[in-house]
């Protein structure tokens, strides 16, 4: 059968309900991240933080870098996948989300293998390249200010060797990318991003409808 499925809210349950369960510091950490309210959105899903772990399992990948940490839910993760010997590097400048996130590295027994950097995400990328090269990475996402999507891009493939990938996070926007109507800016910036790496000669990538839209660009 040749068709991708409409993924309807029952199938959804059904594919949550297929995967492994979350594991009780991951729930904890989702459940106090809920009570922030409405930013609670910018956390990653259950099922796409299998999938990135189940990427970086693949890949073998022991380093990786984040822009934007926020309750650290995706860092956790990652720390997680790529073992003792994996190294996290992650990006935000958010006091008091990263002081969560901080607290469950720690529960998890993982926050020695979590490197936190705090100031302007774009910045904190330059300054990595600068001080330790080019092709330092295996794995980076890109999950913060989506109107800055290609200039952390732009920054992030000189940092990841190739072969390693770039996963950008939320591509397809609540799904308001594919609406021609909408003027808002950050739409068009997605919108415009995604049909750059249409022509991209630096990367080969797939866009996959998980959570929000991810990306999943190779670096040649």
């Amino acid at each position: 059968m040749g068709f991708d499925i409409k993924m309807t809210d029952a199938l959804y349950d059904y594919v949550a309900a297929s995967n492994p369960e979350e594991e009780e510091v991951l729930k904890a950490l989702r459940a106090e991240t809920a009570a922030l309210g409405s930013v609670a959105q910018m956390q990653i899903s259950h099922n796409q933080a299998l999938f990135m772990q189940m990427m970086a399992k693949i890949s073998g990948a022991q380093s990786y870098v984040e822009v934007g940490t926020f309750t650290g839910y995706s860092s956790l993760i990652m720390a997680c996948a790529m073992g003792p010997e994996g190294h996290v590097t992650t990006l935000d400048k958010s006091d008091d989300w990263t002081q969560i996130a901080q607290k469950y590295w720690q529960k998890a027994g993982v926050a020695d293998q979590i490197t936190l950097k705090m100031g302007d995400g774009l910045a904190s990328l330059t300054t990595l390249l600068e001080e330790g090269g080019p092709d330092q990475f295996d794995l980076a996402f890109i999950d913060a200010d989506k109107g800055r999507m290609q200039h952390y891009f732009d920054t992030a493939i000189k940092l990841v060797r190739p072969g390693g990938m770039i996963w950008v996070d939320n591509v397809l926007w609540s799904g308001r990318v594919a609406d021609p109507d909408d003027p808002k800016q950050r739409t068009i910036q997605i919108r415009d991003f995604n049909h750059s790496l249409q022509h991209d000669d630096r990367v080969e990538h797939v866009m996959l409808g998980i959570g929000d839209g991810i990306t999943i660009a190779r670096v040649l």
